[in-house]
């Protein structure tokens, strides 16, 4: 009999993916603007020519991604946010990087993501602009964020802890959609469902783009923020609703249930 994958949780901000790396300091000391020879060929050449081109191959061929809606991302010029829900590391990330082609795209992330060994250059250089976790990197960081989003496009997960094959959308905050009323630029909606693969068990991936969405030049920022998280989330719902397939089952526990049982033994890998 097929043991049936379960993934326990407390609440929707729990972590159920560990990365298990220690994260890196980043404060006013780290070096968002990458301007070094080697940097700019690694983002110039590797990753525009090889990287991106791969990474659009694979999202349709190794992870099964059919993009609807695509094109409207092409035919956009200049700078741009795009929300996705977080349910996956590496093909979250493949996907940031095929959905805006021929657009260069960048990501902001978690700063784990450039907490590997030896790894840092190459991971800035893939476009990720981690969040600090000190507050005096805060500047650096938003002056980072603005220059790019002037003429590419941003990729957000609002979510911030990834779920892996979550099929439904977690609840997040206003506060990241402070960069398109700060910049001035519109935002796109990513939303990936799941669906039954024939003779796999792992699904395949129906990834949905909506938009423009614009900010309302008629509210306050805060207000302003707050209308663009609704409709952002709104039509990630909206979409999540397209999912036909569960690959991972998640249930809540109950309020004495114990740490120990938070992630159960069907979450290993088979």
């Amino acid at each position: 009999m097929k043991k049936e994958r379960v993934i326990f949780y407390r609440d929707e901000s729990d972590e159920v993916f560990h990365s298990g790396v220690k994260t890196k300091k980043i404060d006013k000391h780290f070096d968002y603007e990458r301007k070094g020879l080697w940097d700019r060929f690694l983002r110039q050449v590797f990753v525009r020519f090889i990287v991106m081109p791969f990474a659009k191959f694979w999202t349709r061929v190794g992870f099964r991604s059919r993009f609807v809606n695509r094109k409207i991302l092409k035919k956009h010029k200049g700078g741009c946010f795009i929300y996705s829900n977080h349910t996956q590391a590496i093909p979250d990330a493949f996907r940031a990087a095929a959905a805006p082609l021929p657009h260069m795209s960048y990501i902001i992330v978690h700063p784990d993501n450039v907490s590997f060994p030896g790894l840092e250059g190459l991971m800035m250089a893939l476009g990720t602009i981690p969040i600090p976790t000190e507050s005096n990197g805060m500047v650096a960081f938003m002056r980072t964020v603005e220059k790019h989003a002037e003429k590419h496009p941003v990729v957000v997960f609002p979510e911030r802890v990834i779920w892996p094959y979550y099929t439904k959308i977690r609840p997040f905050t206003d506060v990241s959609f402070r960069y398109p009323v700060r910049c001035g630029v519109p935002v796109f909606v990513m939303t990936t469902t799941f669906h039954k693969r024939r003779f796999s068990s792992k699904p395949r991936e129906i990834v949905y783009i909506d938009g423009p969405f614009y900010p309302d030049e008629n509210l306050g920022k805060k207000e302003s923020q707050e209308d663009l998280r609704c409709r952002v989330y709104q039509t990630m719902c909206e979409r999540a609703k397209l999912n036909t397939y569960e690959y991972y089952r998640y249930e809540k526990l109950p309020e004495e249930a114990s740490e120990e049982t938070k992630t159960s033994e069907a979450m290993q890998k088979e």
